[in-house]
C-alpha cells in the first residue's frame, strides 16, 4: 500500500479490488484509511469460495504481488479460466504457464516497483487487458484440462 498510494491518486478511475484476509488485513486497512485513498482501494474481507467467481469476473485483470518457486498458484489459473489476464512475478512455475503480454504480464520476482510499474501501464489499455485475457483463457482450454493432464500421463507409460 505505501508503495503504490501516491501513485493512485494520479489514477483517479483506477480502483483497486483486494479480495481477501489474513493477518495483513487490518494493518493494510488502516494504511489506505491514512493515505486517503479509500475511494481506490475496497477491501472485501473474507470471501466464501462459492463467490470468488463474481470478484473475479468484476477485475479487469489480477494483480498476485508474490509468489515462491515452488508451485503454480491456483489463483492464476482461475484468473486465466475467467479470461483475465494477471500481473504476476516471473517465478519459474509461473513463466511455465504465462508468457509476457500474450497470457499475462511478467515483472521481475521481489520488485515491488515494478509489479506497481506494470499495473498502472495496464490502466488505460484495456484493448490489451481484453486480448491478453482472450488468450490466457484459450491458454487454459488448449493446454490446462484433466484430459489434456491424461494425456501426458498416458504417454510416460510404456506400450503394452
Amino acid at each position: 500500500v505505501d508503495l503504490i498510494a501516491d501513485k493512485i491518486k494520479q489514477y483517479p478511475d483506477l480502483v483497486l479490488l483486494l479480495v481477501g484476509d489474513g493477518v495483513s488485513f487490518e494493518p493494510i486497512k488502516q494504511r489506505i484509511e491514512q493515505a486517503g485513498i479509500t475511494s481506490q482501494i475496497i477491501l472485501t474481507g473474507r470471501v466464501a469460495h462459492q463467490e470468488i467467481a463474481t470478484y473475479i469476473g468484476a477485475m479487469d485483470y489480477g494483480i498476485l504481488p508474490d509468489s515462491n518457486d515452488y508451485g503454480s498458484p491456483m489463483k492464476l489459473f482461475e484468473f486465466m479460466a475467467m479470461a483475465k489476464g494477471m500481473v504476476i512475478p516471473d517465478f519459474s512455475p509461473v513463466t511455465e504457464v504465462v508468457k509476457d503480454n500474450e497470457t499475462g504480464w511478467l515483472f521481475p520476482a521481489n520488485d515491488r516497483n515494478a509489479c506497481i510499474a506494470r499495473v498502472l501501464q495496464l490502466v488505460a489499455d484495456k484493448e490489451q487487458q481484453r486480448r491478453v485475457g482472450t488468450n490466457a483463457r484459450h491458454y487454459i482450454e488448449q493446454h490446462r484440462q484433466w484430459k489434456h493432464n491424461a494425456e501426458q500421463l498416458l504417454g510416460l507409460l510404456p506400450d503394452a
